[in-house]
């Protein structure tokens, strides 16, 4: 049905340059007014979906990931040092404590060879550079400067203390052997001693150092080293 002109001219708005119909005049329908969404009504709508589809999105991921983005960034307090240094200061401790211990539970057999043809003396270990000397005298062919040095660079890793964070690490033993026994039995040479040892070891950090001390008396016996070392024909210790 074709409207007459005054209905149209109602119905024209101004546009850029020029005059244009509306394209969807209003109409009625089913007792009421219903109007096609312009432009700005569309715009709003699209801008609550996307605020709904947010709100969606950000309530389906975990709790931490409500803070990836800076401005709703959850404030970080400044981690303290001092209970590290601490605990590292106490791990230190328990190092310097070990090494004596560990010398006087289970020494090298090569060592208490070597040990045993002294007789008596100190022996120093330095587990920096993993060497041993005898009153002054390098001893290459010792081995408890390498083994602990291997077991000290572990131990540190294990607790994350960087490997340099050690200035100086080294082990004093004043040692006597007594007692020393050389049998033979079916072609064989056992030998025995008690060996007497005091042990003080000292570890140095750019803060502070670390001291251990201790001391005890044992029997071992060293014949399958001394013969490795020696020879089953040297008739010594």
């Amino acid at each position: 049905m074709k409207l007459p002109p005054e209905e149209i001219e109602k119905t024209k708005v101004r546009t850029n340059g020029g005059v244009a119909p509306v394209v969807n005049p209003k109409k009625r329908t089913g007792g009421g007014t219903a109007t096609t969404p312009g432009p700005s009504h569309r715009q709003s709508s699209n801008a609550k979906a996307r605020r709904r589809f947010a709100c969606r999105k950000a309530r389906s991921k975990p709790i931490l990931g409500r803070y990836r983005f800076k401005s709703d960034a959850m404030p970080i307090p400044a981690f303290d040092q001092e209970p590290r240094r601490q605990m590292r200061r106490k791990v230190i401790q328990h190092f310097a404590n070990m090494l004596p211990q560990r010398f006087l539970d289970l020494p090298d057999g090569f060592d208490l060879a070597i040990l045993a043809g002294k007789r008596n003396g100190r022996v120093i270990f330095d587990f920096l550079q993993g060497s041993a000397s005898i009153d002054g005298i390098a001893h290459p062919q010792m081995r408890t400067g390498t083994l602990y040095r291997e077991w000290l660079l572990k131990e540190a890793a294990a607790h994350r203390i960087p490997a340099d964070a050690l200035l100086y690490a080294s082990m004093e033993v004043e040692f006597d052997v007594a007692g020393i026994r050389i049998t033979e039995s079916y072609g064989h040479v056992f030998r025995s001693a008690t060996f007497h040892f005091g042990c003080a070891s000292e570890l140095r950090t750019d803060e502070k150092s670390y001291t251990g001390r201790s001391s005890g008396v044992k029997a071992w016996g060293y014949g399958y080293y001394w013969d490795k070392l020696f020879g089953a024909a040297d008739r010594g210790a």
